[in-house]
């Protein structure tokens, strides 16, 4: 059962006003035109994912896209949280097309990082938890408050 739908960013929305105010030859017209493009693709992938969820059996399950969060300091955003009675699942959305290079990073014993590099973009992710980038450059975790609320 969905709980809270999805709908189109409202950045999308922003962008296409500005694109329409912008004169085509506008120094920042391609790089609006691009960061449009970016946020489209994202949103078509995030709507690709709502197909097979549609398959889930809608009794034991509860879904909730584009939630954003506060965690006592910071805001976030999640794009599709899955809330069973077993388990709660955080999906984070990624629509690339190219080569996306996996790389290990062993930080110690019980924990495992990952790096996934797609031309000069570099994310950082651990299935200890997950790592959000925010456009600050701040990052934080966001899968240890969800433990701490099932447990």
């Amino acid at each position: 059962m969905i709980k809270k739908e999805r709908t189109e960013p409202a950045k999308i929305h922003k962008l296409e006003a500005l694109l329409r105010r912008l004169p085509p030859s506008h120094q920042k017209y391609p790089l609006i035109e691009k960061e449009l493009a970016m946020c489209k693709a994202g949103y078509r992938g995030e709507q690709a994912l709502d197909f097979y969820l549609e398959y889930l059996p809608e009794d034991d399950h509860i879904i909730f896209h584009d939630l954003r969060l506060f965690d006592t300091r910071y805001y976030f955003q999640i794009d599709t949280l899955l809330v069973t009675p077993y388990f709660i699942l955080i999906v984070e959305v990624k629509n690339i097309a190219g080569k996306i290079r996996f790389d290990e990073i062993n930080q110690g014993p019980d924990e495992r990082w990952y790096v996934w590099r797609k031309d000069c973009l570099t994310h950082f992710f651990s299935f200890n938890g997950i790592v959000q980038n925010c456009p600050t450059g701040c990052t934080f975790m966001i899968f240890p408050i969800f433990r701490s609320i099932t447990s």
